[in-house]
């Protein structure tokens, strides 16, 4: 039957529950006496239902210790629970749920002076609260109230986060390792740049997490998705200062990383002609490409030569005189030659772009 209303009327006729989609969930009847189940299927909908009336325990009590072994609770259909803890102020925290074929689950952590401190949600892999501080020194409840009619079983555990793990680095220098030993964890990588300079940057972890990167006065220069091993490419310095590379692993994660931060020179640029000697582009750095020149006639025909490419992959494209694609970005494994027909008169570029962090060398010629 398609999703349907159920009512609940005591025995004076008043409604005291309602639900939608087959599920009222758990409480405590008013009165003794004769109630009704009212079922009101959507529209002209026919079919059949069944009416199971549970008997719901009273909510689960237990404890678990931030910092300590885990808690597995298990919950009859329509019970919740109350969870506490001892917690200090200043502490910082982090929860995660697991289990099997979770129902939908909220999640409310309240303080001890019954405010709602933190609220999240547990899907059917589990769910995470991410690092919090605590506000107060006292006992800490955590009410779990799962939705639908079905027993649960889950797994509780609070963990106590210690200081983001830091490092320094110089663009240019070695790799920065800061390893996540504590779901909550982040880390952060400082290095000094300055205005205009070019930089940038290797991730290598197993974790998905995300990669910001604040400027001296904290604001965000710019923030990314990155899923494990990840290259990020070149990006110029605004200021002058101490930047911060802020890593924090998605959901529940720990493990290894390290940061990279490349000094990137400008892109090898030169100049050449139909018929002359070719450039040879030298991308030295991650991030570096080329930038090759040549002067054309309107109407004038050209064969663009790579030879002697040392890039393992890289993208090539010709740009007009006003900046608009003559040839869109073609990959390009080795040496190759592509055909040109020159629109207008002007000067015309030549864009090297390696992939990801690959360095090397081509050379660039027209016949």
């Amino acid at each position: 039957m398609a999703a349907t209303s159920v009512t609940l009327v005591s025995p004076s006729g008043a409604t005291i529950a309602y639900g939608s989609g087959g599920f009222i969930d758990a409480l405590a009847l008013p009165a003794s006496g004769t109630y009704t189940i009212r079922i009101d299927p959507p529209g002209a909908a026919v079919g059949s239902a069944t009416v199971q009336v549970l008997g719901v325990p009273v909510d689960l009590t237990g404890s678990v210790t931030v910092g300590g072994a885990p808690l597995t609770i298990s919950l009859g259909g329509g019970q919740n629970a109350g969870i506490t803890f001892a917690g200090v102020a200043g502490t910082r925290l982090s929860m995660s749920v697991s289990g099997s074929a979770l129902p939908q689950t909220r999640l409310d952590v309240r303080a001890p002076d019954g405010s709602t401190f933190a609220t999240f949600y547990v899907s059917s892999s589990g769910g995470f609260l991410d690092t919090r501080t605590l506000p107060a020194t006292g006992t800490y409840t955590i009410v779990i109230d799962p939705s639908g009619g079905s027993p649960v079983t889950m797994t509780l555990t609070a963990y106590s986060v210690p200081a983001d793990a830091s490092a320094a680095t110089t663009p240019g220098g070695g790799a920065a390792s800061i390893p996540i030993t504590v779901p909550g964890q982040n880390g952060l990588v400082s290095f000094t740049g300055v205005a205009g300079e070019r930089v940038s940057f290797r991730l290598t972890t197993a974790m998905s997490v995300r990669f910001t990167v604040s400027k001296p006065d904290s604001t965000t220069l710019f923030s990314t998705m990155a899923p494990g091993n990840t290259f990020i490419d070149v990006t110029t310095l605004p200021v002058a200062g101490t930047y911060t590379i802020a890593v924090d692993p998605f959901d529940a994660s720990t493990g290894p990383l390290s940061v990279t931060v490349y000094d990137v020179p400008p892109d090898a640029a030169g100049s050449i002609t139909q018929g002359g000697p070719g450039f040879t582009a030298a991308m030295t750095a991650p991030g570096q490409g080329g930038a090759v020149t040549f002067t054309a006639t309107a109407g004038q025909s050209l064969v663009l030569n790579l030879s002697a490419v040392s890039v393992p992959i890289m993208r090539v494209s010709v740009l007009r005189p006003d900046g608009t694609a003559l040839l869109s970005p073609s990959w390009v494994l080795g040496a190759t030659s592509f055909g040109l027909t020159a629109p207008v008169a002007g000067t015309y570029t030549i864009v090297l772009d390696p992939y990801n962090d690959y360095t090397g060398s081509a050379t660039v010629s027209l016949s």
